[in-house]
C-alpha cells in the first residue's frame, strides 16, 4: 500500500465525527481502489449531514450566511482540502519516483541487450 493511501486511511481513522461503521465503510472504499478524492467528498457530505442534524435537533434553522456557521464550515473544508492536497502531493511524488525507476530500469535493460548483442557478435 502506498504511503499516500496509508495517510488517508490514518486520517479517516482519527476522525472523531465518524462512527466505526462509517470509518470502516470509507476505509473499505479506499482499500478497494475507489478514488480518494471521491471518498473524501462522501465523507464531507456525511459530516455536513451530521452538522445539519445537530442543528435541526436543537431547533435551530441553519443560516448558511451566519458567520459562526461559515467559520465551522470553512474549518471543516480546510481540513478536507489539506488532506486532499497532502494526498495529491504524495501521489505526484510517487509518480515522479516511479517514472524515474522506469527510466533507470529501461536504461539497464537496454544495456543488457547491448551487452548480449556484443557477446553474440564476438562469438
Amino acid at each position: 500500500m502506498d504511503q499516500a493511501l496509508q495517510e488517508e486511511i490514518e486520517y479517516i481513522k482519527t476522525m472523531e465525527e465518524l462512527s466505526d461503521d462509517e470509518k470502516n465503510k470509507f476505509l473499505s472504499m479506499l482499500e478497494n481502489g475507489e478514488n480518494p478524492v471521491e471518498v473524501l467528498a462522501k465523507i464531507e457530505d456525511i459530516l455536513q449531514e451530521k452538522i445539519d442534524a445537530v442543528f435541526e435537533s436543537a431547533g435551530i434553522t441553519l443560516d448558511e450566511s451566519d458567520p459562526e456557521y461559515q467559520a465551522k464550515y470553512q474549518e471543516m473544508l480546510a481540513e478536507m482540502q489539506a488532506a486532499e492536497l497532502d494526498f495529491n502531493q504524495e501521489m505526484d511524488a510517487i509518480k515522479i519516483e516511479t517514472d524515474h525507476l522506469k527510466d533507470v530500469a529501461s536504461e539497464e535493460i537496454d544495456q543488457v541487450k547491448i551487452e548480449a548483442i556484443k557477446s553474440k557478435i564476438a562469438n
